[in-house]
């Protein structure tokens, strides 16, 4: 058998083998049962269960709902709302200022590197 033969003969082994597995979880599947109605349980008039219904929501913790801004709060510098640049809008930072020139070397050194 040629190696061009035995590659068609193990791909269809393969293909068949999957088919087989595929059918077989469909048997399992339409085999299987029907999953019941979800239902609650009756409510227990004795005090029992877990009580997690029965309690009243507590107010929101915080400052009251006035509305008026916190003493501590500043407005931003910049409005991005507007329809100007943000590069525009922000001052540029100042800059550094420019460094002193260094020393002119004296001519004496210069003379012992050569």
């Amino acid at each position: 058998m040629s190696p061009q033969e035995q590659l068609v003969v193990m791909f269809a082994a393969l293909h068949l083998l999957g088919l087989v597995l595929v059918v077989l979880l469909l048997v399992m599947f339409l085999r299987s049962d029907t999953v019941t109605e979800w239902r609650p349980r009756p409510e227990d008039d004795e005090g029992g269960g877990d009580g997690g219904s029965r309690l009243r929501p507590t107010p929101p913790r915080g400052p009251g709902g006035d509305g008026a801004p916190l003493p501590d709060a500043v407005p931003a510098a910049v409005r991005l709302r507007e329809p100007a640049r943000l590069a525009d809008l922000v001052p540029r930072p100042a800059r550094r200022p420019a460094h002193a020139p260094g020393r002119a070397p004296s001519p004496a050194r210069q003379g012992r590197r050569a």
